[in-house]
C-alpha cells in the first residue's frame, strides 16, 4: 500500500463519518407540537413550549402527562407494565409513545421530517 493508497483510504473513510454525521445523526426535526390520541383518535393538542401537566382518561383510568421543555412524556399511567413511562420523553417529529393497554398514544408533530427524498 502506497503513501498515495493511505492518503484516499483515510480521505474515504473521514467523509463517511462526516457523512453519518451530517446526515443521518440526529434523528428528526424538533417537534412544535403533540397530539394525545385515545384509542387512534386525536382527543387534544398540546403546544411542546409551554410547561402543563394534564390527566387525560383513558381505558383503565388516568395518565398524568408533562410537557417540559419542548418534549412529552407519561409520568403515570394505570397499566401493569409501565413502558410507556420508561419510553422517556419524545420531541422529534414523528415519535410515538403508547399506552396499549390504557388505550392512550402521545405523537410528536410539527416540524419537517423526510423519509425519503426523490429526484
Amino acid at each position: 500500500m502506497t503513501v498515495g493508497d493511505k492518503f484516499v483510504l483515510s480521505g474515504a473513510v473521514l467523509l463517511i463519518i462526516w457523512s453519518y454525521f451530517f446526515f443521518w445523526a440526529g434523528g428528526g426535526a424538533l417537534g412544535q407540537q403533540a397530539s394525545v390520541l385515545l384509542k387512534g383518535v386525536a382527543m387534544k393538542t398540546l403546544s411542546l413550549k409551554h410547561y402543563q401537566i394534564l390527566e387525560i382518561d383513558g381505558l383503565l383510568g388516568k395518565s398524568r402527562i408533562e410537557v417540559r421543555d419542548g418534549a412529552i412524556r407519561f409520568v403515570t399511567s394505570p397499566c401493569k407494565g409501565k413502558q410507556c413511562i420508561h419510553a422517556g420523553e419524545i420531541n422529534k417529529s414523528g415519535q410515538i409513545i403508547a399506552c396499549l393497554p390504557n388505550g392512550l398514544s402521545l405523537v410528536v408533530e410539527g416540524g419537517m421530517q423526510y423519509d425519503a427524498i426523490n429526484f
